[in-house]
């Protein structure tokens, strides 16, 4: 006869139970570590996404570039196509970056705190809260580089900027040259040089913006639409250009502009003299207020007509508290109730709710910024695949060019084989253009200003009759 001790009768008799109990206890313990393996996983996979570029002011967990430094970082490393998120937080910096594009004498400035590069990029911030800051107006404001630094700067490629605050730079918030800009449901303030540059074939949407204390777009390109659509601009010229230029295609619609200035052309669409105001005459300006404080329009200077929807009335914000720098903190665009600009839009423009449009920042359909009619609108355009070419490019090999330097004195000859490189054709004194535009949309292209042969000249307009043939090539 067999004795156990009692803890052995008690294991024999339970040790089904206590089998099953750290069955259990295992189950559990390997199940958690698989889950947060999982997340890990889940984690870096989505730190590791190559199409978008982390940057926080500071460091901490999930960021990728840190500060002003990491920006410029982001920048260079970014693909096009990839979106630059900017984490909330002021960047500025001692330095600057160089953009020679078309010459310090054509826009201003050689010198910016962030150079996009001709990129086709989506850079995002944080609800407003994520500034680059140029310190335009603290003690710096008279020292290099702060004195002649433009903001975000880009030549060429298509960039998307949301929710981006842009302040005091001394030579413009941002300036776009042969580019394909959309800014959106952003602030522009303070730069005292203006709001937003276009030069060359640069054109673009501005939807759902602030413009404050500055002299809001500055349309100095050629015939590439320029369209502004439920933006304020307070204390700020809308559109500034000079005179003797031509005015692009203009789309002024749904926006609020208030200006009690006195000076001649501040607070409206400003021609600078007679005969470029009236070119505004023929542009799409319908369903805006414009407030000057019961001041007078300068009919030789400023776009004075009676246009579909105009209001004259003050809009009736409920706090538009500003200063030279740009908005306050506290600061409230909101509108009180009874005001004109609400629901006074353009008919064909709605509200997220379906109503029709309210001027300003509080209408259309981007007052929803991440709603699926606000990016419908505010895309960027795919660059495409088959390019129509104009007339006088053409289409070669390189091996076909060695072999058929052209004897004429024609403007264009074909060539029937087609290849990886673009030759234009020019008499003497025609200039090369350093980009084409090719529908639908602009494509930047880079010419070799070294011609096919030694024995050509370098310069681009000569004396004589010869015939030059460059290289261009599409940029990637």
């Amino acid at each position: 006869m067999k004795i156990y001790s009692k803890a052995s009768r008690i294991y024999r008799r339970y040790r089904i139970f206590i089998f099953l109990f750290f069955l259990v206890v295992f189950t559990f313990i390997v199940s958690y570590i698989s889950s947060k393996k999982e997340n890990i996983g889940e984690i870096r996979s989505k730190a590791a996404d190559p199409g978008t570029k982390t940057v926080c002011a500071e460091a901490g967990a999930g960021c990728e570039f840190v500060g002003t430094p990491g920006l410029r970082q982001a920048v260079d490393a970014a693909l096009d196509g990839d979106t630059i998120l900017i984490k909330k937080g002021t960047y500025k910096s001692d330095d600057f970056v160089a953009f020679d594009t078309l010459g310090k004498s054509r826009v201003g400035t050689d010198k910016c705190f962030l150079n996009m590069k001709g990129k086709t990029l989506t850079i995002k911030g944080e609800g407003g809260q994520s500034v680059l800051f140029g310190e335009g107006h603290d003690s710096k404001a008279n020292v290099m580089p702060f004195s002649q630094r433009a903001g975000l700067c880009t030549g060429g490629g298509n960039l998307r900027i949301e929710n981006l605050r842009i302040k005091e730079f001394q030579k413009r918030c941002l300036i776009a040259v042969d580019a394909n800009i959309i800014v959106k449901n952003s602030i522009i303030e303070g730069c005292d040089e203006g709001g937003i540059a276009l030069h060359g074939s640069a054109g673009g949407l501005f939807i759902n913006n602030y413009f404050v204390t500055t002299m809001g777009l500055l349309p100095w390109g050629s015939e590439t639409p320029v369209k502004a659509y439920n933006n304020i601009f307070y204390y700020s010229k809308a559109i500034n250009a000079n005179c003797g230029q031509t005015i692009p295609p203009i789309e002024f619609v749904n926006n609020i502009v208030v200006d009690p200035e006195l000076t001649i052309g501040a607070g409206w669409i400003f021609g600078d003299c007679p005969e470029t105001a009236a070119q505004f005459k023929t542009k799409h300006i319908v369903y805006n207020l414009i407030w000057k404080e019961n001041h007078p329009c300068y009919e030789n200077h400023e776009y004075c007509e009676n246009f579909t929807g105009k209001i004259d009335a003050d809009p009736m914000f409920i706090e538009p508290v500003i200063d030279p720098r740009g908005m306050a903190a506290w600061a409230n665009f909101g509108l009180r109730e009874g005001s004109p600009a609400l629901n006074a839009g353009d008919p064909s423009i709605l509200n997220p709710d379906g109503s029709r449009s309210t001027l300003g920042v509080n209408g259309g359909p981007c007052a929803a910024p991440d709603s699926a009619a606000c990016n419908a609108l505010a895309k960027i355009p795919e660059r495409p695949t088959d390019i129509p070419l104009p007339t006088d490019v053409l289409v070669s090999t390189n091996d076909d060019i060695q072999n058929n330097i052209l004897p004429s004195t024609e403007d264009n000859t074909n060539y029937s084989n087609p290849g990886p490189t673009i030759i234009y054709i020019r008499q003497t004194g025609q200039p090369v253009p350093t980009e084409i535009l090719l529908s639908p949309v602009p494509v930047k292209m880079e010419v070799n200003f070294t011609p096919i042969r030694e024995s050509f000249t370098k310069a681009i307009q000569m004396a004589g009759r010869r015939i030059f043939i460059f290289l261009i090539t599409y940029l990637p």
